[in-house]
C-alpha cells in the first residue's frame, strides 16, 4: 500500500463499474437468482424492522424479545417470505437483468455509430 494513498491496499486500482453498468452480470442464472433473493430478503428485513418500530412494544414478536433475538426472528421471517415469493422484488430484479442481457446497446447507448 502506498503510504500516501487514502485507500486501503485491497481497493487500490479498483474502479467502479459505472461505465457499462449491466455488463458485469452474474455468470449464471442460479447466481443471479440467489443474489436477487438476498436483496429481497434484506429489503424485507428492513420493512419488518420498520413495521416493528411502528407497533406497540412486543406486539409483533410476542413481547419480551431481546434485540438480538428480535433481529434473528426478523431475518428468518424475511428469508421465509422471500423463499415464498416475497413481494416480487427478486423477480423484478431478475427481469431487469434479463432485459439488460438481451439489449445491452439500448441501456448503455453504445451503438456501432458511437464507438
Amino acid at each position: 500500500m502506498d503510504p500516501l494513498s487514502p485507500l486501503p491496499a485491497p481497493l487500490e486500482g479498483w474502479t467502479p463499474a459505472v461505465p457499462g453498468a449491466g455488463r458485469n452480470l452474474p455468470r449464471n442464472l442460479q447466481e443471479a437468482e440467489a443474489a436477487a433473493r438476498e436483496i429481497e430478503t434484506l429489503f424485507l428485513q428492513e420493512l419488518l424492522k420498520s413495521l416493528e418500530s411502528s407497533l406497540p412494544s412486543g406486539s409483533l414478536l410476542g413481547g419480551g424479545a431481546s434485540p438480538i433475538r428480535a433481529g434473528m426472528v426478523r431475518e428468518e421471517l424475511a428469508r421465509f417470505l422471500a423463499r415464498q415469493g416475497g413481494i416480487g422484488l427478486a423477480e423484478s430484479i431478475l427481469e431487469s437483468l434479463r432485459s439488460r442481457e438481451s439489449h445491452p446497446q439500448e441501456e448503455t447507448g453504445d451503438t456501432p455509430e458511437n464507438e
